[in-house]
């Protein structure tokens, strides 16, 4: 139950006041158009009940005027002849999620492992030189 405030700067320098409106606990919608292409600039006012409880959110979004950036379907037939020529196989969006469904390889951050090797390789090669003993 925030009292939250949005307003939009278009690409033409314009500002909007955006109204808002909870439509979820914790999840506020606004709307407006977007008619002109290029970077739209945003801020998001949100206060409690509380004088001192306020927070704001600034970010941009892009309209981009490229054609090779707007949203394209596949050519599905193309697609379905190339996976015939090639022995393939069309993966649709069933078949990923059913993929990503089961196990799942875990990964994590090795470059703590190669950081702690490569002092050991340095403080190694520091009592070498120390000690004088010849490396051949």
């Amino acid at each position: 139950f925030w009292d939250v405030k949005a307003r939009v700067q278009s690409p033409d320098a314009r500002s909007e006041d955006i109204t808002m409106s909870q439509t979820a606990p914790g999840r506020y919608e606004g709307h407006f158009e977007a008619g002109a292409k290029g970077n739209y600039m945003f801020t998001v006012l949100a206060s409690g009940k509380d004088a001192g409880n306020a927070s704001s959110l600034h970010f941009g979004f892009n309209l981009s005027k490229f054609p090779e950036d707007r949203p394209s379907s596949s050519d599905q037939p193309y697609l379905n002849k190339i996976a015939a020529a090639t022995n393939g196989r069309v993966w649709n969006t069933r078949t990923i999620t059913s993929m990503m469904s089961g196990n799942q390889a875990a990964y994590s951050d090795s470059w703590i492992a190669a950081a702690i090797l490569a002092l050991l390789f340095f403080l190694c090669d520091a009592w070498i030189r120390t000690r004088g003993i010849p490396v051949r």
